[in-house]
């Protein structure tokens, strides 16, 4: 809870968005689809974590994505799989950023439980997937995917599907070096270099900082992931400010890029233009939303009466921003045996107070901003 009613409200509204999806399934909506998609997974699984304790149902989320698995190696859109595969690499996969959730969920299982355990029982299943990815490039490139999804933008989707390999291959490096295969995590390192490279060669323009079209979801994409080169990540950001300066500080991300977003703003200390986004009551944003009625997300920035959902979670990663930011609930150490607590107070808010359950105890963040 904090001083500001809107963010209040959205709280709400994020929670009861939640508890509507989660039976058996972490679906995308509960009435019209009712279906396990991945990319849904993959952005609200910290705000989720944030909201409820939840290893034993992302447990059974996790088995389901391995029963799903592909012959070759690839991960379902769905978990269970129910015949879909929109932008598929190939062998009924689904699109890169639907397929990143199984290793992305296992490594957040870590991250937030200190589950070791849930790294090794499922490391076969993620190294089969990546080396399935190897197999289906050959200048360490993708094409196929479905972008930044429901972004409001023109999508860069070789951008995307590349960003996402690279990821993939990535988070598999760093859960070998967390169980002990050093072989692997050297190998998996090498191609995460190579990776990197051959995306900023193709979409990097020049020295610029800009990358692709320069959109807000092009550049959050390659500094969340750290694609940008360390010379040019000053230059990245401030193209990022640029576009969402020229949408008069309205995002127009879709569900990966805007649980991105606030990820990055959080880290760069940029927490007033990550308010001034948050904060908005026009379209498009969840103010616009709430001023329009919503009593749960909307599937789409755009209100719609009878084709997409007016009950969906994907748009609820602002809620891990709630507590990463504002209140400042952070990990230094798997578990959260370890803590950094950070509130970052901006814009109006006054006050702000929420509490965390952890293996290790409750942690409360509670701080206010009176007289000065």
């Amino acid at each position: 809870i904090c001083s500001n009613k809107m963010f209040n409200k959205l709280d709400t509204i994020i929670n009861r968005t939640f508890l509507n999806n989660v039976f058996s399934v972490i679906s995308d909506c509960p009435a019209r689809e009712k279906l396990a998609y991945g990319g849904d997974i993959l952005c609200t699984t910290e705000a989720f974590m944030y909201n409820f304790y939840m290893p034993s149902f992302y447990k059974k989320i996790i088995q389901d994505f391995k029963d799903a698995q592909r012959p070759m190696g690839g991960i379902t859109e769905t978990a269970p799989f129910v015949g879909i595969a929109d932008g598929s690499p190939g062998d009924k996969s689904g699109p890169l950023g639907f397929q990143l959730a199984f290793i992305y969920l296992i490594k957040k299982m870590y991250e937030f439980y200190g589950d070791t355990q849930i790294l090794i029982e499922n490391y076969d299943a993620a190294r089969k997937q990546v080396e399935f990815l190897n197999t289906s490039t050959n200048d360490y490139l993708f094409d196929a995917d479905l972008g930044d999804h429901e972004s409001l933008d023109e999508k860069t989707k070789s951008l995307t599907a590349s960003v996402f390999y690279y990821l993939h291959v990535h988070y598999l490096k760093e859960i070998a070096e967390v169980i002990g295969k050093q072989d692997d995590a050297i190998k998996y390192d090498s191609l995460s270099k190579n990776i990197k490279e051959a995306i900023n060669r193709k979409f990097s323009i020049s020295d610029s900082g800009v990358y692709a079209r320069g959109t807000q979801s092009d550049q959050v994409f390659v500094l969340w992931s750290d694609i940008v080169e360390e010379k040019n990540r000053d230059k990245a950001m401030a193209a990022l400010l640029t576009a969402l300066e020229n949408k008069n500080w309205h995002l127009s991300t879709g569900l990966f890029g805007t649980k991105m977003l606030f990820d990055l703003l959080r880290k760069e200390n940029l927490t007033e233009v990550a308010y001034k986004i948050a904060n908005q009551r026009s379209f498009p944003g969840w103010g616009h939303m709430i001023e329009s009625g919503a009593t749960t997300l909307w599937e789409t920035w755009r209100y719609s009466d009878n084709i997409y959902s007016q009950n969906h979670p994907m748009l609820g990663s602002i809620g891990a921003w709630f507590y990463r930011s504002i209140l400042g609930i952070n990990e230094l150490e798997p578990g959260f045996r370890k803590i950094l607590i950070k509130p970052q107070p901006a814009g109006d808010l006054t006050y702000a107070e929420g509490s965390f359950k952890t293996l290790y105890g409750e942690i409360v963040s509670s701080w206010k901003i009176s007289e000065g």
